[in-house]
């Protein structure tokens, strides 16, 4: 294979492979705007009603689900109690994702 194509497969290969070989260690956050909306079904369920009017402040939220190991470490770093897990195969099931 000559050099051109070497350089060429190998830029290639690694454009599609960053993002697997560095995988994302902080959670990329996202700012929602805060606001006022209903909330409520008065058809629903007894726990949707009554309609009423819910007001948020703005903030910030992961745009990716975040796996319990990555939760563990902002506890451990922040000092924040860990829940109790409901049940040990939640534990084990999704620890490394």
């Amino acid at each position: 294979m000559n050099l051109y194509l070497r350089i060429v497969l190998y830029l290639f290969l690694i454009t599609q492979l960053q993002p697997m070989l560095y995988a994302q260690t902080e959670p990329e956050m996202i700012f929602v705007n805060g606001g006022t909306f209903k909330m409520g079904d008065k058809n629903g369920d007894h726990d949707e009603y009554p309609v009423h009017t819910v007001t948020l402040s703005s903030f910030y939220i992961s745009k990716h689900e975040i796996t319990i190991k990555q939760y563990k470490e902002y506890c451990a770093d922040t000092g924040v109690k860990m829940p109790k897990s409901p049940s040990k195969e939640w534990q084990l099931e999704h620890d490394e994702a």
